[in-house]
Order: C-alpha cells, then sequence, then structure tokens
C-alpha cells in the first residue's frame, strides 16, 4: 500500500524495481493524516510504477504524491469465481437485503437504519441482513440499535467468505451505503451471486463497477459531506429517504439475468487482472 514503510522501499533496494499497488486506503490516510502523509509522499515519488484500482484513483495518487501519470496504471480489481456465482441460487428471494462491511457510520450504516424504517412501512416483509464488525462505542451504539429493530434486522456479525456468498445468493438486493470506498469489489461479488445492488454514487463505483454491471446497479447520490465520510446533518435524513426509495425501486425489479452478467463481470476475473499486472511488470524489467 502507499503509506509509510512502502516510502522507505528504494532507500533499502535503490536498484530494485518496485511496484506499489494503490488502494482507496492510501488516498483516506493521505488526507487524515498529512504530517505523516508527507513522508509516504516523499518515499513513494521514487516507485517506477503505482497501480491502482480506476482511473480516479490514478488521478487523484498523482494529486498527492507528485506522481506522473505515465507512471501510474489502472488494473482494477479481481473476484473469486469459485466463491462468488449464483449456482444453487432460487430467485425467489422476497424482500432480502444484505449489507456486509464495517459497523460504522463510515459505511453509511446509521443512515442504512434509517432507510430500512421506511422501507419496512412501504414493505412489512422486507429483512435486512448485517454481515460484519466493528469495535468501540461506535459499533456498539449501532449493534445496539440493530438488536431494538426485531424482525426486520438480523446481525450476523463477521463471516468468512463461503458464508458471505451464501447470504448473498440467500438475498434479492445487496445494499453498500458508504460514503467513502475506492473500488469495493464485494459489488462485483454480489452482482455475481445474482443479487442486485443499491450503492451510495461514489466516484469510482460510477467509473470502475457501473460501466461492466449498467442496470443492475440502482444509484444513490451522496449527501453533502463535512470532512471525508461524515455527511452534513441537514442531509442526512434526505441520504435515508433517497436509498429507501432506491431500495424500493430495486426490489421491484426482477433479477439480473445470468447471460448478461457473465459478459460483464469478464474484467473483474483473477485471470484478467493477473494480465494487466504482468505486463506491467514486464515494463519494468524490459530495461
Amino acid at each position: 500500500h502507499v503509506w509509510l514503510l512502502s516510502s522507505l522501499l528504494k532507500d533499502v533496494a535503490p536498484d530494485i524495481p518496485v511496484v506499489l499497488h494503490g488502494h482507496g486506503t492510501g488516498l483516506r490516510q493521505l488526507q487524515l493524516c498529512p504530517k505523516l502523509g508527507e513522508h509516504a509522499r516523499a518515499g513513494c515519488q521514487h516507485v517506477e510504477r503505482l497501480v491502482v484500482l480506476h482511473t480516479l484513483h490514478a488521478q487523484e495518487y498523482s494529486r498527492w504524491l507528485g506522481l506522473d501519470l505515465q507512471r501510474i496504471r489502472v488494473v482494477g480489481a479481481g473476484y473469486r469465481e469459485d466463491l462468488f456465482h449464483r449456482r444453487g441460487r432460487s430467485d425467489e428471494k422476497g424482500a432480502t437485503i444484505l449489507y456486509a462491511g464495517k459497523i460504522s457510520r463510515a459505511k453509511g450504516l446509521p443512515w442504512l437504519l434509517d432507510a430500512m424504517k421506511a422501507l419496512t412501512a412501504r414493505i412489512p416483509s422486507a429483512v435486512l441482513h448485517i454481515v460484519g464488525s466493528g469495535a468501540g462505542k461506535e459499533a456498539d451504539t449501532l449493534r445496539e440499535r440493530i438488536v431494538s429493530m426485531g424482525s426486520s434486522a438480523v446481525l450476523h456479525g463477521r463471516v468468512d467468505q463461503p458464508q458471505l456468498a451464501n447470504l448473498m445468493r440467500q438475498s434479492a438486493l445487496f445494499v453498500l451505503p458508504s460514503l467513502y470506498e475506492g473500488l469495493p469489489l464485494v459489488l462485483v461479488e454480489a452482482c455475481a451471486c445474482g443479487c442486485r445492488v443499491v450503492s451510495s454514487e461514489l466516484p469510482g463505483i460510477v467509473e470502475g463497477i457501473c460501466p461492466h454491471l449498467g442496470d443492475a446497479v440502482n444509484l444513490v447520490p451522496l449527501p453533502p459531506l463535512k470532512g471525508v465520510d461524515e455527511p452534513e446533518a441537514s442531509a442526512a435524513p434526505d441520504f435515508a429517504r433517497r436509498l429507501s426509495a432506491a431500495m424500493a425501486d430495486a426490489l421491484a425489479k426482477p433479477p439480473p439475468q445470468p447471460c448478461d452478467l457473465d459478459d460483464r463481470l469478464a474484467a473483474f476475473t483473477w485471470q484478467a487482472v493477473y494480465q494487466r499486472i504482468n505486463a506491467i511488470w514486464h515494463e519494468v524489467t524490459a530495461g
């Protein structure tokens, strides 16, 4: 990752080509910890290539690190086809909704819970399954709220990848209301399992995922933010209303058709990602 240890690599091994892989986490750290970010910026400027998930990441890393865009390559991300697939799925899922991610405000979970309250008023059978963990007072408060929602919310805690894939195959809809993400591969995994998707309208999703998944994804515009991942208080209720409307709209649609998704997901296979990364290593070692 593009952070402190990576910034030392060219000092330790100046004659060895270095290819760094930058994700959304690195950009977030650069913004949240500007003093430490200066150290990362100084060292990472000397790497041969920076590999990123999508074009907007390339532009952001170029600006934050002072790197020429010609040294940055976009490779995307891959998912496990052996785990995330439609085999064994029944499309009679009713209004079963799944969220997988950290139990935190930055992931938009408080406003998803608000949205569920409005949605169950329209669709009483709707149930939100929540997968993930979190620590501290913030996570504890959210868990208490989830438990208080009774039968309309089920908290699973942390699960492994095969369990997550099974939950996706049992769900009609996957929701990611996050306020900050890079290229959330979980959306691709959910689509591969046959879910429709509702997601906040983040740059990485618009640029890196929507062109491939098309109308399988319903986007919800982000609220105005204060800081990196906290909505303005006055805008939060409207964000929850838009989430609820998007979920109701997605639940009213038929599931994505397998024949369409196979072609759309091809760019996200690990074989495709490997070929792109392999080409970069040929570049840096050819001279």
